[in-house]
């Protein structure tokens, strides 16, 4: 589990029974955890930005030693020859959400609760006029974008 983002997050994840510290976290094949911070994530990538994960168990190979635990492997969407990308919006409201049974039965009132998780990718070719030659293999970039809003009251 990810609380919080960058200098603030908090990583407590237990892979095959193992301390959450003896985890290796990789971003893109990089060493991605603060190791003088307690544990916290330097990059937390947004959910579109990630192309795939892996998560690392038993019997992994030479190369990821530093790890006791669990090996948690993200890989981030690359560019493209083409310009594409995604937008997103996750809302949740209270007003949208159900009561909860033994809220009812005891007769107190759900909790006020509006979130919204936002974002947007975009990628595509890199194309710089009279300075990049467009005979050589082509650059691509990805650009991902997050942010969140959170209220909560009881």
């Amino acid at each position: 589990m990810n609380a919080g983002v960058g200098l603030f997050s908090d990583t407590s994840v237990s892979v095959s029974g193992a301390q959450s510290n003896s985890n290796l976290y990789l971003v893109d094949g990089e060493y991605n955890l603060d190791s003088g911070g307690n544990g916290n994530l330097l990059v937390t990538p947004s959910v579109d930005s990630i192309e795939e994960f892996k998560i690392l168990r038993n019997d992994y190979s030479a190369e990821f030693g530093s790890a006791t635990g669990g090996v948690i492997n993200v890989v981030t969407k690359s560019g493209g020859q083409q310009f594409h990308g995604t937008a997103y919006d996750f809302y949740r409201n209270d007003k949208l959400d159900a009561t909860d049974t033994f809220l009812n039965a005891s007769g107190q009132n759900k909790s006020r609760l509006h979130q919204n998780d936002y974002g947007f990718t975009i990628g595509g070719p890199v194309f710089i006029p009279k300075i990049y030659n467009t005979a050589a293999p082509p650059i691509s970039f990805s650009f991902p974008r997050n942010g969140a809003m959170r209220h909560a009251a009881t």
